[in-house]
């Protein structure tokens, strides 16, 4: 008892982690922003997943995110005092506990995007997460939160119709799971459409007895966590995973629709080349700057686009075929325009037959192509198991030295 309220809690047993205390991740940028209005319609290659309804401030911002210690591990989270309850403690689906300076916060599991269908049931919750009961008050799972449930039911039959029973006191199932499968891998479904990928391969963790310890606390599993399934989809490019978007009127374009078809990739752009012996002299390819026998500088410049999901650009890399190692720019690029320049020398002359190429990447490991050209995932995508890297785009700007 706790200032007479009994508090029937459900602890979150699984947690994948998807920004880093580097504040890198690989979200869908205009969804995660804090003026996002995203809510998903029904996944309808996911029967199973219901919608996801919940708003960017839902709970705790962003998307029911969970409240932890920022300053340690997940192994080391207790969400109890132990003067209290000795021992670590798991984060619980919790309300709020709004406190003297107005705030909320406390150490708790947030939003879950999936539960199993052994959780408890109780009062003093609220449907979320999808279907027209949406903020009602739930006893139950089904069917307080199912408006298509008939009694009896143990399952929610439509979809579109599906919610979670999440509240101050205790979580209700909700999702139609019952195995590895289903749940953890609802979930993931429905996190793909906010972050396509884990921090890492590594980032996840279950909530278990740990071995010779006998401690209870979130050890790392990224198996039973759905972590390494989820990267592996990320990274895999084949269908139904991370494929390249389809084409439309000549454009690589992404579906405009909840299907896993939006889970795709689109490439940035590389347009507007230019180059020329001086900026004066800058023309859009393809050409050959001839420079004097004993040199000269070449100017260039280009524009890059990324899709605003993808953003933003992390790295340019320019390959002046010189045969010296290619220029690269690491960080957080914003589309725009690059204007450059390279001084070739008898030390350093140009590859005769070679053109200056460039690479692009965004956010999500998609790379550069032009506008209108034949990209294939191949080409288009950092290749994780070849070594990581991305094939460049070539500019069609070659160079030769006079005498």
């Amino acid at each position: 008892w706790i200032s007479g309220i009994v508090y029937l809690r459900e602890p979150c047993t699984k947690v994948a982690q998807v920004i880093g205390n580097d504040g890198e991740g690989k979200p869908w940028t205009t969804r995660l922003k804090s003026s996002s209005v995203y809510k998903s319609e029904p996944f309808i290659n996911c029967p199973t997943c219901g919608s996801i309804l919940y708003e960017y401030d839902q709970d705790y911002a962003p998307f029911g995110s969970m409240l932890t210690d920022s300053f340690t591990d997940p192994p080391e989270w207790d969400s109890r005092n132990d003067d209290w309850e000795p021992g670590n403690q798991p984060l619980y689906v919790e309300a709020p506990i709004p406190t003297a300076a107005g705030g909320n916060d406390h150490i708790r599991a947030g939003s879950p995007f999936s539960l199993s269908n052994n959780s408890q049931q109780g009062f003093g919750t609220m449907c979320v997460g999808g279907g027209s009961k949406e903020g009602n008050e739930c006893s139950k799972s089904f069917p307080d939160c199912c408006a298509s449930a008939s009694p009896g039911d143990t399952y929610c039959p439509s979809p579109a119709d599906q919610g979670v029973c999440v509240g101050p006191q205790i979580a209700s199932g909700g999702d139609i799971c019952y195995d590895w499968m289903n749940c953890v891998g609802d979930a993931v479904y429905k996190l793909q459409h906010l972050f396509v990928a884990p921090y890492s391969d590594t980032a996840g963790w279950i909530w278990e007895m740990e071995v010779p310890s006998l401690e209870w606390k979130y050890t790392q599993n990224v198996g039973a966590s759905g972590t390494s399934f989820w990267e592996s989809v990320y990274r895999s490019g084949a269908a139904p995973n991370m494929n390249l978007c389809p084409v439309q009127a000549g454009e690589i374009v992404r579906p405009d629709d909840w299907t896993n078809d939006e889970y795709c990739g689109v490439p940035p752009i590389v347009d507007n080349i230019l180059a020329g012996s001086t900026e004066g002299s800058m023309e859009s390819p393809p050409h050959t700057i001839d420079l004097p026998g004993n040199g000269g500088t070449v100017f260039l410049s280009f524009s890059f686009t990324g899709n605003p999901d993808q953003m933003p650009i992390k790295f340019i890399e320019i390959d002046w075929a010189d045969g010296l190692s290619p220029y690269p720019l690491s960080g957080s690029f914003d589309s725009g325009t690059l204007f450059t320049s390279h001084t070739y020398n008898w030390r350093n002359p140009p590859i005769p037959g070679e053109n200056i190429k460039v690479k692009v990447r965004d956010n999500w490991d998609w790379c550069a192509d032009i506008r209108g050209g034949n990209c294939v995932i191949n080409d288009c995508r950092f290749d994780y198991w070849a070594g990581g890297d991305c094939d460049s785009v070539d500019t069609g700007v070659r160079v030769t030295l006079s005498g």
